[in-house]
């Protein structure tokens, strides 16, 4: 991912998950301490383990004091087990 351009409509770069785990990654290096996400996972492939891998990132944000608010649909269980309130 270092050295791929991010690309445009016309020119294909990054694709989509990894747009997603970039912007993710861009807001989260100002360590915000209230965080807001639409379907964090939404548009990673469909691979568990990039999922649960941005969920448990997340999760160790909330541990460490971090206000995580999400949205997600049908999450599997060991993603659901992540989530403190509901």
């Amino acid at each position: 991912v270092r050295h791929t351009r991010v690309g445009d409509k016309k020119v294909r770069g990054l694709s989509g998950g990894e747009r997603k785990r970039l912007s993710l990654g861009c807001e989260l290096i100002g360590s915000p301490s209230l965080i807001f996400l639409d379907e964090p996972t939404s548009g990673l492939d469909a691979a568990a383990a990039q999922k649960a891998s941005v969920m448990a990132t997340l999760h160790q944000l909330a541990a460490a004091g971090h206000t995580v608010v999400a949205s997600i649909h049908q999450p599997r269980s060991s993603i659901w087990s992540m989530f403190d309130d509901l």
